[in-house]
């Protein structure tokens, strides 16, 4: 998906229809709407995000967001990693990411990094029922039993409850994928270089 694609699927169609918000067990509040995706969009424009096409990814990943270098990895911080092919699961990855790039460009740092995660997930999951995605092509595992019925909520305008957030970000910080994640949030830089 070229650089172009990418940046209109962030500001149109069904990710515009990715919107929700919650209350952190903390008392933070998370907003994901098209406002989330579109930031991400114009810093791509204006390069304060990298974007980069690769196929090399850890298994069960399929983008990735960078906010600080890896160089041990020869990544730069702020940096997109995106597959070159993208159909609706590599989307779905695509805003998760996005939801991680947005909180760096905003520094939303009172938001620790689980339901960070949280957020992330939710996007990602709410952009596959929006876009009628079999649920049988998601793995299933823990995280996806906790966000799908958020998910669901969202899809039926219901609120997100304080239960289901922390259900999600347990089921996000026992995964073995998450197992080096901060107790508080991640790293920001605001997009800075």
């Amino acid at each position: 998906m070229s650089r172009e694609a990418i940046i209109s699927f962030l500001r149109h169609g069904a990710s515009q229809r990715v919107s929700f918000s919650f209350v952190t067990p903390n008392g933070a509040r998370v907003v994901v709407n098209e406002t989330t995706f579109q930031r991400v969009a114009s810093a791509i424009e204006t390069g304060r995000i990298t974007l980069v096409e690769t196929t090399s990814f850890a298994a069960g990943v399929g983008a990735e967001y960078c906010a600080q270098a890896q160089t041990s990895r020869g990544i730069a911080a702020n940096t997109l990693r995106v597959p070159p092919q993208i159909g609706r699961m590599e989307q779905g990855s695509l805003l998760h990411e996005s939801v991680h790039a947005s909180f760096d460009l905003t520094r939303s740092g009172g938001v620790n990094a689980a339901d960070e995660e949280a957020a992330a997930y939710i996007a990602e999951y709410v952009y596959y029922r929006r876009t009628g995605l079999a649920p049988r092509r998601v793995i299933n595992d823990a995280i996806t039993r906790a966000a799908r019925p958020i998910a669901d909520a969202v899809i039926r305008r219901q609120p997100i409850t304080s239960a289901q957030i922390a259900a999600l970000s347990s089921a996000i910080s026992g995964n073995p994928t998450y197992a080096g994640m901060p107790t508080g949030p991640y790293l920001q830089d605001g997009g800075n270089f």
